[in-house]
């Protein structure tokens, strides 16, 4: 009984559903979610990474009755063959998420000789642009992040971005106060 990581496709916004009914039953599975700035409001928002998709780790025997959970369309298919993903790239997707904001991703061509990126598919952190990157091979995927130089953790920061403005305000009106004071 070999258990592996499959990816499957799920309707629009029935993600959530299909990963508690898939915990219900005691499966294995990940929903990868970015936190997101908007800068409009300067709230931080969690919002799919993938979105439609679900990570899922079972045995090919557990497939059919994943498949007929409500919500999946189907698993994600390669050559007739379900995709089938290493748990380093799903560690690392956890990783990368875990240490980062705003994460973008995008399509690349991945070759097994690229110099670049180590046998785990992480590319070193470019001091020049800030920004750090994670190749997911088996999904011919990057994820990118810009890195702050504030030397503060993405956990710290969303902190301060959810701290009220109004409250911020209102302790520098206090600060103005006491300066015309003095």
């Amino acid at each position: 009984m070999d258990i592996r990581w499959y990816l499957l496709y799920c309707k629009a916004g029935s993600e959530k559903k299909v990963c508690d009914t898939l915990t219900k039953k005691k499966i294995e599975n990940y929903f990868p979610l970015n936190r997101v700035t908007k800068v409009y409001n300067y709230r931080v928002r969690e919002q799919a990474l993938f979105a439609t998709y679900v990570f899922t780790q079972a045995s090919e025997i557990d497939l059919n009755d994943i498949k007929r959970i409500p919500g999946v369309i189907n698993l994600v298919h390669w050559l007739g063959e379900p995709v089938t993903i290493n748990s380093f790239e799903i560690n690392s997707i956890k990783n990368f998420l875990r240490n980062n904001m705003n994460v973008t991703v995008e399509k690349v061509m991945v070759r097994n000789n690229t110099p670049k990126f180590d046998s785990f598919g992480v590319e070193n952190e470019n001091s020049i642009n800030n920004v750090r990157r994670v190749v997911l091979a088996r999904l011919g995927l990057m994820m990118t992040a810009k890195v702050l130089n504030s030397g503060f953790s993405a956990n710290e920061i969303q902190r301060a971005e959810l701290t009220p403005v109004k409250f911020l305000s209102s302790v520098h009106n206090f600060e103005l106060q006491l300066q015309k004071a003095h």
